[in-house]
């Protein structure tokens, strides 16, 4: 689940914005203890876990529903296309 929330560069961002320390040459320096100092607001409940990840599913269903709708949109075009230049 960590992996999923920190795959986002704006969590990722928000996460460190105030833990870290930039160097000279702009560089980022964090400790592993620097970084797991800050606590998280993380799901307890299994049937929360659960409803979240029922949620997200249903999201990543409508963008496929989405982007198949957009490819056959796409593919309809080009075939007017080729129909207006024979």
């Amino acid at each position: 689940m960590l992996n999923v929330h920190f795959e986002s560069p704006i969590n990722t961002k928000n996460y460190l914005a105030s833990i870290i320390q930039k160097g000279a040459k702009n560089t980022i320096n964090i400790t592993n203890t620097t970084f797991l100092s800050k606590k998280m607001k993380l799901p307890i409940s299994l049937d929360e876990q659960e409803k979240i990840g029922l949620f997200l599913k249903s999201i990543n269903q409508k963008i496929q529903l989405v982007t198949t709708q957009i490819e056959n949109a796409q593919q309809f075009k080009r075939g007017l296309l080729q129909q207006m230049f024979v």
